[in-house]
């Protein structure tokens, strides 16, 4: 895993980033009235669901299914263990 480590280092401050630049966006990009806004966080194995305006149920359920397929890519990636006598 050596060749990887600079991976490791680095995805955590791209994901800030690109975070940091969706929040700037939206924020020169809509009116005060305009959009709408939700978001799961979690907590441990608790998801929090919040959101507000006309449209926030899709976005929530969008979330929760790209937390689902996200999981279910992680379980599908892990190589099964050989068991040991």
């Amino acid at each position: 895993m050596k060749g990887n480590s600079w991976l490791a280092s680095v995805l955590p401050v791209v994901g800030t980033v690109l975070i940091l630049a969706g929040v700037v966006v939206l924020l020169f990009s809509a009116g005060p009235s305009q959009g709408s806004v939700g978001g799961v966080v979690f907590i441990g194995p608790f998801p929090i669901v919040f959101g507000s305006g006309p449209g926030y149920p899709v976005l929530v359920a969008v979330a929760l299914a790209i937390v689902a397929l996200m999981y279910l890519w992680a379980r599908l990636a892990r190589t099964p263990r050989e068991e040991t006598a």
